[in-house]
């Protein structure tokens, strides 16, 4: 449950500082992460049903949490399957629509301190540059952050935008296109953990 939390965070981290542009590659990306946001894409199971996410990073309640919703699957028509991280009870929540079942497990490990504070931390040790250049009036950017050698997340943008968050995550491959990015809002803690698994 480590690895995977923390490479959720690593992909957020990429996400957001995607837009962070410096002109040279290899060269270290610096920022800070806003207290509580969220960013959208689309991606594809890992059977191939395309579906919608929407990543949720709230150091208001420190919790992580994202939710795939894959269309057209064989029954039912929709299925939301939510992820939850709660740094502050130790708990990880997994739901899904499809039975309306919650699985909660408590965490071996959690983060040393708050969510977004381990987010700047990644962000300012790994992330570098790796890709910066200028094509037919694009400028192009790939930056590479990674929190083991073996989980590598890129972040590709075009003119300053975000579009693409790859890479190798908790020893998966995931590829998500980027619909909406980073946008800051404050979340309830209703809205990371759904209510079948209790609050």
């Amino acid at each position: 449950m480590k690895l995977i939390a923390v490479a959720v965070v690593a992909l957020a981290l990429a996400a957001y500082f995607a837009s962070t542009m410096i002109t040279a590659e290899n060269t270290e990306v610096n920022g800070t992460f806003p207290k509580s946001f969220f960013f959208n894409g689309t991606t594809l199971s890992n059977t191939g049903v395309p579906g919608d996410a929407t990543y949720r990073f709230d150091g208001y309640n420190n919790i992580y949490s994202y939710s795939l919703t894959y269309r057209n699957t064989a029954f039912p028509r929709n299925v939301t399957e939510t992820y939850a991280y709660d740094f502050n009870r130790n708990i990880t929540y997994m739901h899904s629509t499809g039975n309306d079942k919650c699985v909660a497990q408590r965490m071996q490990y959690t983060l040393p301190m708050n969510l977004i504070d381990f987010m700047d931390s990644v962000w300012y040790y790994s992330a570098r540059i790796v890709d910066d250049r200028y094509v037919a009036g694009h400028h192009y950017q790939t930056i590479r952050t990674n929190y083991t050698a073996a989980n590598v997340v890129y972040l590709t943008s075009d003119n300053d935008y975000l579009y693409r968050v790859n890479g190798t995550i908790a020893g998966q491959f995931s590829n998500v296109n980027v619909t909406r990015p980073f946008t800051p809002l404050t979340f309830s803690r209703e809205q990371h953990v759904p209510r079948a698994c209790g609050n």
